[in-house]
């Protein structure tokens, strides 16, 4: 049905997610990359992305 706009505004608003998380996923892993295998700098990224959990449950 062309005239369906609450499923088109529902896939825009999902396609629209999806390319949020893939950007922050790819932010993620470049960061991952960038420390290597170093056990401080991977509990300092672990700690920043805990903070990031805290900062979206509050913005909700």
């Amino acid at each position: 049905k062309e005239s369906d706009h609450a499923t088109k505004n529902f896939l825009d608003w999902f396609v629209a997610e999806q390319v949020e998380e893939e950007a922050s996923m790819d932010s993620i892993l470049q960061k991952v990359r960038m420390v290597g295998g170093q056990p401080q700098a991977l509990l300092m990224l672990d700690s920043l992305l805990a903070g990031r959990r805290a900062e979206a449950a509050s913005q909700e």
